[in-house]
C-alpha cells in the first residue's frame, strides 16, 4: 500500500514538472523575438529631415566590437560606431561592454531554456532566472550609455546643432521583452522549489 501512494506521488509529481516545461517554451520563444529587437540602434542619430536613423549601432554591433575591441573600425559588423567613439569614447566603450555582455547572456539564455524545454529539464529554470535578469540589467546598462553619448559634442559637431538632429536608443525594446522572460523564469522558479520541498 505504501508503495502504491510513493508511485502515485512520484507520477504527480512529474505531471507537475511536465507542466512547468510551458514556461521555458513560451520564454525561448520570447527570446528569439529578442534577438531580432537587438538588430535595433542601441545608439543613433536620428534626424527628422531625413525621416529616421542617420548613423547607428545595433546590439549586435555592440557584440562584435566588444569582442574584438573594434571601435574605430567601419561595415556592417561593426555599425556606426567609429563616428560616435570619435565623439563620445567613454560612452561608447561602455556601449560596446554592456551590449557584448547582454548579447552573449542572450544566447546563453536562449540555450539553456530550449534545453530545459527540448531536455524536459525543468531545474534549467533557476539558471534560466538569473541569466535572463542579468541580461534585463545589462540590456538597461547598455540603454544608459547609449544615451551618454549625447553627453558629447557630436550633435553640436557631427549635426551642426541641427535641431532636427537627437540620439536616439532602442535598447529599451529589448529590455522589456526580456523582462517577459524573467518574470516567466521566476515564476517556473517558485514553481519548482516549491516542489522540491
Amino acid at each position: 500500500m505504501a508503495e502504491t501512494k510513493s508511485v502515485k506521488r512520484e507520477r504527480a509529481l512529474r505531471a507537475k514538472k511536465q507542466k512547468l516545461l510551458i514556461f521555458p517554451k513560451i520564454a525561448a520563444a520570447i527570446n528569439a523575438v529578442v534577438f531580432a529587437a537587438c538588430f535595433l540602434p542601441f545608439v543613433g542619430i536620428y534626424n527628422t529631415d531625413i525621416q529616421g536613423i542617420e548613423i547607428q549601432v545595433s546590439g549586435w554591433n555592440t557584440l562584435f566590437c566588444g569582442l574584438s575591441g573594434q571601435y574605430t573600425a567601419t561595415g556592417a559588423i561593426y555599425g556606426n560606431m567609429d563616428i560616435f567613439n570619435y565623439y563620445a569614447t567613454d560612452a561608447c566603450h561602455g556601449l560596446g561592454l554592456w551590449g557584448m555582455i547582454a548579447m552573449l547572456l542572450l544566447v546563453v539564455l536562449f540555450a539553456v531554456t530550449l534545453a530545459a524545454a527540448i531536455g524536459k529539464q525543468p531545474v534549467l529554470c533557476v539558471p534560466a532566472f538569473a541569466l535572463s535578469l542579468l541580461g534585463f540589467v545589462a540590456l538597461v546598462l547598455a540603454y544608459r550609455s547609449g544615451l551618454a553619448v549625447a553627453q558629447s559634442n557630436i550633435i553640436e559637431v557631427y549635426c551642426q546643432s541641427n535641431p532636427a538632429c537627437s540620439v536616439e536608443s532602442y535598447a529599451t525594446i529589448p529590455a522589456v521583452l526580456l523582462l517577459g522572460c524573467v518574470v516567466l523564469n521566476l515564476i517556473a522558479t517558485v514553481k519548482f522549489i516549491k516542489l522540491k520541498k
